[in-house]
């Protein structure tokens, strides 16, 4: 721990320890953790190298991710998604393609770069991958968003983490 604490309102303190946080008009932990808890499920990816958060927003019904996919379909040259490239211009998404999507090793259907998924250069705990992932596809979620996708219903995004994740 870090001094920060966790979402379920462990460790942390910083701070007044009151729900005003000084009166600067600041929630406390504590405060800002039940708040937090309301409104998203939280899984901090266990993989002892990204602590990547993955959120739920369960009014929505949306999984909001980060770096847990980088692509919506293995076609595509470089990150992105079915409408969008994210990465440009077009020749740097050409270099990221050949350098880190099209190996023969791959073990992610093409959807991870290889610096997360290549067992010569990833060095992750593959039990807590394992148990994240299972934890976050055991969520329903009807979208999906994720840094270097376009929006996904929730049926595509489920299916693409599968698939991704599949070799851990």
């Amino acid at each position: 721990e870090n001094g920060r604490g966790d979402v379920n309102g462990n460790g942390g303190g910083g701070g007044s320890g009151g729900s005003g946080g000084g009166g600067s008009g600041a929630l406390s932990f504590e405060a800002a953790s039940t708040l937090l808890r309301s409104c998203v499920s939280v899984c901090v990816v266990d993989d002892d190298r990204t602590g990547e958060v993955v959120l739920l927003h369960k009014d929505s019904g949306t999984l909001i991710m980060s770096d847990l996919l980088y692509k919506s379909n293995p076609t595509i040259v470089g990150p992105g998604g079915s409408a969008n490239s994210y990465s440009t211009p077009k020749w740097f998404a050409e270099g990221q393609q050949e350098l880190f999507y099209a190996h023969p090793q791959d073990n992610s259907s093409g959807l991870l770069p290889s610096y997360r998924t290549h067992p010569r250069v990833r060095s992750i705990d593959m039990e807590g991958m394992r148990t994240s992932v299972d934890l976050v596809l055991s969520w329903k979620f009807d979208h999906a968003l994720a840094c270097h996708t376009d929006p996904m219903e929730g049926d595509e995004a489920r299916g693409l983490i599968q698939a991704a994740w599949a070799w851990c």
